[in-house]
């Protein structure tokens, strides 16, 4: 789907777009996340010194969620940044002893042949562009662990001061 030739990146660049279809998205983004819009929009622009590749990156694009406190739909705005260096696999072999390793530091991918594969770059990168628990807002109340009412819509009815009877002897402790 993705895959750029080295040959082909000029002294100037390659700039590439490319619409990652929903069907390819919505199983790298799990249940909790789904596309709203038809497509995630990838950019990517190459260049190169030598084999080395340089690729910076940007994902944009529109998707919905399940709040994880209070289970409601809300959108997500995806506007992900990235860079990422490939190496011709060569170069690695001919590491010099005590010369501090790229992929210490960097995002670093080695090659083999004469293609780069952006696919599963951006996979990675629309994985990592996701918060682990995404919330509507900042300040959502959840949902009543009692009777389930949001309480972002007001208050329920429940008592607050019920105690669950497994701790209730922690009460009787004097400090």
């Amino acid at each position: 789907m993705l895959r750029i030739n080295v040959d082909e990146i000029s002294e100037n660049g390659l700039d590439v777009q490319h619409d990652l279809a929903r069907d390819w998205v919505e199983p790298l983004i799990g249940p909790q996340f789904y596309g709203r819009d038809t497509n995630v929009k990838a950019a990517f622009a190459l260049n190169r010194a030598g084999h080395t590749v340089i690729v910076r990156g940007r994902l944009t694009g529109d998707l919905a969620f399940v709040c994880s406190r209070c289970a409601e739909e809300a959108a997500f705005q995806v506007d992900h940044s990235f860079t990422h260096v490939f190496i011709e696999a060569a170069a690695k072999a001919t590491k010099v002893p005590g010369e501090v390793d790229a992929d210490d530091d960097l995002e670093v991918t080695y090659y083999d042949g004469d293609h780069v594969e952006l696919e599963p770059l951006a996979a990675e990168e629309i994985v990592l562009a996701l918060p682990v628990a995404p919330k509507c807002s900042e300040g959502c109340k959840g949902i009543c662990q009692t009777c389930g009412k949001n309480l972002n819509e007001g208050p329920c009815v429940c008592t607050s001061d019920v105690v669950d009877s497994r701790w209730a002897r922690l009460k009787e402790i004097k400090i």
